[in-house]
């Protein structure tokens, strides 16, 4: 047979219950908080105003042009190249 079950046992019960649906609740809020700010998809070749084309930009006018010192020469590194791109 089934012992009744004492007041504080009861309440115990109750409150991780409680608990475990808040838990439960939160968890899911989280998730569609998260699902709902998700950044959309970069494409390559797409314009995006997240993504900087800064160093597609040209030198101002009278800037001097940089240089470029192979540091890799230095290092021992003899197959680093530069980037073909625009810098």
């Amino acid at each position: 047979m089934n012992a009744p079950v004492s007041p504080r046992r009861r309440r115990v019960r109750r409150t991780l219950a409680i608990l475990g649906f808040l838990a439960l609740v939160a968890a899911a809020s989280g998730l569609f908080v998260q699902w709902r700010h998700r950044p959309n998809a970069y494409r390559p070749g797409e314009r995006s105003e997240d993504i900087t084309s800064g160093l597609a930009r040209a030198l101002p006018p009278g800037a001097p042009e940089p240089r470029w010192t192979n540091v890799a020469v230095a290092a021992g590194h003899f197959l680093v190249r530069p980037q073909p791109a625009d810098r």
